[in-house]
């Protein structure tokens, strides 16, 4: 989606919320992987898309 940030606005708001989160197991072994990864990543694109969130990477 590129690294374009913009001010979000609603009725009362103006606002622009950035989050980095990053997935740490603890022994760093790959938990995300085959049907889980890709079940985890639908997820989390359908909760942003229902929030108007864009991913930027």
């Amino acid at each position: 989606m590129g690294n374009n940030l913009e001010y979000q606005y609603d009725e009362l708001h103006v606002h622009l919320i950035v989050y980095h989160l990053i997935w740490c197991p603890k022994r760093r072994k790959r938990v995300l992987v085959n049907q889980i990864g890709r079940r985890c990543e639908v997820l989390i694109r359908q909760k942003c898309d229902e929030k108007g969130w864009a991913i930027l990477e």
